[in-house]
């Protein structure tokens, strides 16, 4: 996935948005399969969606987007609200993760980014708003993603690490991530529901 306008094509009707759909999948998928045949990976590739109500808008989730950005400090206490609040008080990293799902769908600023298996559902997030300018939709493969991701860190490229299925990060610490402690170039990637999260050293796709 990429933002470069070289990958943005551009259709004035729903018979070629869905011509382009198809080429774009075909093409993310070919590319996808090719990385799992070099790991010698038997892993079904997924493509996933994101609607967008304008092209112009980068990937960026809704903490990082001005004018939500907050220092690490107010957002650690806006975390850390949110628990007393509702009671939640994670003390696990599963729980932390469940925290930020609810947060997320409650329009609290996060580091999430939501995604969709269904082109329906990004469809829907694409067109619901007014906007001067041309919707979009993005095209994603997950698997992809997480290749570089254990490239980078270094770290055995098998089935666990980068299929999807195994991507509810049990090793994430929310303060961690933010402060820099635990990072990675690429956004963690979480199956269900799903979204990525960017930490501290990763401001965009």
């Amino acid at each position: 996935m990429s933002t470069k306008t070289d990958n943005i094509k551009v259709s004035n009707s729903f018979e070629g948005f869905y011509e382009l759909r198809n080429k774009a999948e075909k093409i993310l998928k070919e590319r996808t399969k090719l990385e799992l045949i070099n790991n010698n990976l038997n892993i079904k590739p997924e493509i996933w969606y994101r609607g967008q109500a304008n092209h112009e808008y980068k990937l960026l989730p809704s903490l990082l987007r001005p004018p939500n950005v907050l220092s690490i400090n107010r957002e650690l206490e806006l975390f850390n609200k949110y628990s007393r609040l509702s009671r939640l008080n994670p003390t696990t990293r599963i729980e932390e993760w469940t925290q930020l799902f609810k947060m997320q769908h409650q329009f609290i600023p996060t580091r999430l980014l939501d995604w969709s298996q269904s082109l329906n559902v990004a469809l829907y997030f694409a067109l619901k708003e007014d906007e001067h300018n041309p919707p979009c939709i993005i095209l994603f493969s997950p698997i992809l993603l997480y290749i570089k991701k254990v490239k980078q860190e270094n770290e055995p490229i098998n089935e666990r690490n980068v299929s999807p299925k195994y991507i509810n990060d049990l090793d994430f610490s929310y303060e961690d991530s933010i402060e820099g402690k635990k990072s990675s170039k690429y956004p963690v990637v979480n199956k269900s529901p799903l979204v990525c999260f960017f930490d501290k050293n990763c401001p965009t796709f």
